[in-house]
């Protein structure tokens, strides 16, 4: 039994470094933009993992080779540290940055306004990572106004028709404009409601942030459950807000 564990493990090395192989071939010419980004299921060094077995450090040597061969550099991050976490007790619990964007110079050139951001909303071990390449130029774009859309999820409010029947009952002018009463009501609503769900999903992210710099404890691991299912929740809202708004469903 241990003879054939030592040769699963020695088959996952071979493989592995197959994978640095082919990394190396796909980056022979230097002067392409090349961004590549995901799990890569290891680490660079020992301080990107916390808890468990220490990793080999031939192994971190390897991967970090492999980057260099292939003119690839980290492009950093925001949000938290270990992208991949395992284990819901203090005694079991493991973290490591498996996930990671490294790019050549000339993708860093090309897009100098990129950012990479550690996501906290996940049902997986892992976090998912988003690469924008227009970063802060997108701030400038989402403050443009935008004109009235009628919004399908305001009728899931339980006093939506509630709501509706008050103004219609109200107002005594035309069609058109009973119409825009109900719109702009239901709009002013929407962005109070959006400012609060954002306000509560900034809440779950900075209480996030703090249980994840603590050592872990049963109790922590439970409240950093709590938290993420929280956050998983406001994902889904946001969601259902993004796509009717996808030109591809």
């Amino acid at each position: 039994m241990k003879d054939l564990m030592v040769k699963m493990e020695l088959l996952k090395r071979w493989k592995k470094r197959d994978s640095w192989n082919l990394l190396r071939f796909l980056g022979h010419d230097c002067a392409v933009p090349w961004l590549a980004f995901g799990d890569f299921n290891k680490i660079t060094s020992s301080f990107e993992k916390k808890g468990g077995r220490l990793r080999p450090e031939g192994q971190m040597a390897e991967f970090r080779s492999a980057f260099e061969d292939c003119s690839l550099h980290d492009i950093g991050f925001n949000g938290r540290w270990f992208t991949w976490e395992r284990g819901r007790f203090s005694f079991t619990n493991i973290r490591e940055r498996l996930d990671r964007g490294v790019a050549s110079f000339q993708w860093i050139d090309l897009f100098p306004w990129f950012s990479l951001e550690h996501l906290n909303h996940s049902f997986s071990d892992h976090c998912p990572i988003l690469v924008d390449t227009f970063g802060k130029l997108r701030l400038d774009n989402s403050r443009k106004q935008s004109c009235f859309r009628f919004e399908a999820k305001w009728c899931l409010d339980n006093s939506f028709e509630e709501i509706v029947r008050k103004i219609w009952a109200v107002q005594n002018d035309c069609l058109p404009v009973k119409l825009t009463t109900v719109g702009l009501h239901f709009q002013h609503l929407s962005h109070l409601k959006f400012h609060d769900q954002k306000r509560n999903r900034l809440q779950l992210k900075k209480r996030l942030s703090a249980l994840l710099d603590q050592d872990p404890t049963d109790e922590i691991l439970a409240e950093i459950l709590e938290v993420q299912l929280g956050l998983n929740l406001e994902a889904d809202k946001e969601e259902f807000y993004w796509s009717p708004r996808a030109h591809i469903n």
